[in-house]
């Protein structure tokens, strides 16, 4: 039986690692724009608005979350 090296598997077959780090990508992106809504929410609570920095917070969470994750995409592609 041939039986290979896990570390050089990974080298050759980078799919598992990809599946791993997007996945963690996206869960990242999710904890970033839930985060800002909750923040968003407690600071409508607190002024006594209605939606507006539930808004805000929500744009602000994809806005940031996608430039995380653009950038980071292109670092990877780089490397």
């Amino acid at each position: 039986m041939d039986k290979k090296n896990p570390l050089e598997q990974n080298k050759t077959s980078k799919k598992p690692v990809n599946f791993l780090k997007y996945t963690s990508m996206a869960t990242q992106m999710g904890v970033t724009i839930g985060l800002f809504i909750f923040v968003g929410l407690k600071l409508d609570a607190w002024l006594e608005t209605k939606v507006l920095f539930i808004l805000i917070g929500s744009l602000l969470g994809v806005g940031l979350s996608l430039y995380h994750f653009i950038r980071q995409a292109i670092s990877d592609n780089e490397s």
